[in-house]
């Protein structure tokens, strides 16, 4: 099965050791992750990006929305990206895990409800075990859609 995942890149400078411990996570488990920006992206260097780059940044990230089986999207901190990319999975009906820390849902979902959408909340202590578990309810996603 083919994985998208993707977070603010403000979140890799807030919270980088929640990321790398969501990547290894991940590249513990038997999918194909199909989207690399993230990984090995750099706040410093994507500030220098040009505009050509950054829109081919965003084509490329929804290419992999549309071509992966279901996405894992960190929504802890707020943004535009986080939204956006989120906005291409439920409007495609793409089955979604959202992870989030804190007591309030992330605010692009506090007020609707989506069956495609799994929210998980975590903290720092059980950040693994979160993401596997709502793995195994986003697969049943898609099974279900199939």
């Amino acid at each position: 099965m083919k994985l998208f995942f993707y977070s603010a890149l403000k979140m890799k400078v807030v919270y980088p050791d929640f990321i790398d411990r969501i990547f290894k996570k991940l590249h513990e488990l038997p999918f194909e992750l199909i989207e690399k920006q993230l990984e090995k992206a750099w706040i410093d260097d994507m500030g220098s990006w040009t505009k050509e780059q950054t829109i081919q940044c965003a084509k490329d990230s929804i290419g992999a929305i549309n071509n992966s089986d279901f996405c894992l999207i960190e929504a802890s901190i707020p943004s535009l990206e986080v939204c956006n990319q989120l906005y291409h999975c439920v409007s495609g009906n793409k089955p979604s895990i959202v992870l989030y820390q804190g007591n309030d849902v992330p605010f692009m979902l506090d007020q609707e409800k989506y069956s495609c959408v799994v929210l998980a909340k975590y903290d720092k202590s059980n950040l693994e075990e979160v993401v596997e578990s709502s793995i195994k309810k986003a697969i049943k996603l898609v099974k279900d859609k199939h």
